[in-house]
């Protein structure tokens, strides 16, 4: 498994309408900033349910759903890919199960899977990609 690291960048949240107590989703717009072996900046767009909210946010239960859409570079070769997720977010973490859906460019017939991984300050995607043309 590869790793690279991310850093957010962004974090626009907002609810979808006034009453949260009867319809507690949000959208959220995000940006990571991600150095590695995966190189460039990932935008993602997310509805969050939650099931519990906590005042700070990072002790919040919420269901989230999205799509990650990156572009950059991964093993020296230039492109963009979209992948799907879909998890929870409990205690500070996500834990996502996400699926590339498409690449193009020199990433064209990437494949597989990423999760996320954080250790104290430090934010990781685990990833397990495959490339299909490789030489």
């Amino acid at each position: 498994m590869e790793k690279s690291d991310f850093k957010v960048t962004k974090w626009e949240e907002k609810a979808i309408e006034n009453e949260t107590d009867l319809f507690p989703v949000h959208t959220v717009e995000v940006e990571y900033k991600i150095s590695g072996i995966l190189e460039g900046i990932a935008y993602l767009q997310y509805l969050l349910y939650y099931l519990e909210e906590d005042v700070d946010g990072q002790q919040a239960e919420a269901r989230v759903s999205g799509f990650f859409h990156f572009k950059g570079i991964y093993k020296n070769r230039e492109g963009t890919f979209a992948a799907c997720e879909n998890g929870t977010f409990e205690e500070g973490r996500l834990n996502i199960n996400a699926q590339i859906v498409n690449a193009t460019e020199q990433l064209k017939g990437l494949d597989g899977t990423y999760k996320y991984n954080f250790q104290g300050k430090s934010s990781e995607l685990l990833l397990d990609f495959k490339l299909s043309d490789q030489d």
